[in-house]
């Protein structure tokens, strides 16, 4: 909400360093933070592991999910804020009952987007996992020493969590696009 709603020192740098891991290629990125954390690592006495690969994931799949809902943030109306607060509204209850159920449908297609983004990502993953062995580095491993029919079971796997993401992005959406047509003035 920062980003479209306030103006503040610096704006134009926190976005342009929001948007930088977009310019790099994922292998480039993965490689860059692989050399970051090793040097973070010697300093505050960490290695490589799950919490890297999670951090990485995180740095990875902001940018993405940034845009999506500044999209879903760009298009509300900040009137119906003022007049819950002309009722006697409190913010908590303005933001519970306002702002977060018409900024869900782009909340929920985010972290849609950001699960797949995710989920499926090798090179990242294999940078930052260290002596972990992640589903991407696992189906690599074994695609490398030789075919098995685990890894067509695997992406069968993989497919199914994205087609019901898919299918339940789209029902939100309906019942969104229901909601906003019932709330219309005729």
């Amino acid at each position: 909400m920062a980003w479209i709603r306030f103006r503040f020192r610096l704006q134009t740098f926190f976005r342009a360093l929001t948007f930088a891991p977009l310019l790099f290629p994922q292998l480039l990125l993965g490689v860059v933070m692989l050399l970051w954390f090793s040097v973070l690592g010697q300093w505050l006495g960490f290695t490589t592991g799950l919490a890297s690969v999670v951090i990485g994931h995180i740095v990875y799949i902001t940018p993405f999910t940034l845009v999506i809902v500044a999209v879903q943030v760009y298009g509300f109306d900040e009137t119906l804020e003022d007049a819950a607060r002309d009722a006697g509204a409190s913010g908590w209850v303005v933001f519970r009952e306002i702002t977060l159920p018409l900024l869900w449908p782009g909340i929920f297609s985010a972290a849609s987007f950001a699960f797949l983004l995710s989920w499926g990502n090798f090179y990242i993953s294999y940078s930052l996992g260290g002596t972990i062995r992640t589903l991407p580095t696992f189906v690599y491993s074994g695609i490398a020493v030789g075919s098995s029919p685990i890894y067509p079971a695997l992406a069968t796997l993989n497919f199914i969590p994205a087609l019901v993401l898919v299918v339940v992005a789209d029902v939100v959406r309906r019942r969104a696009a229901r909601r906003n047509r019932l709330a219309e003035p005729a």
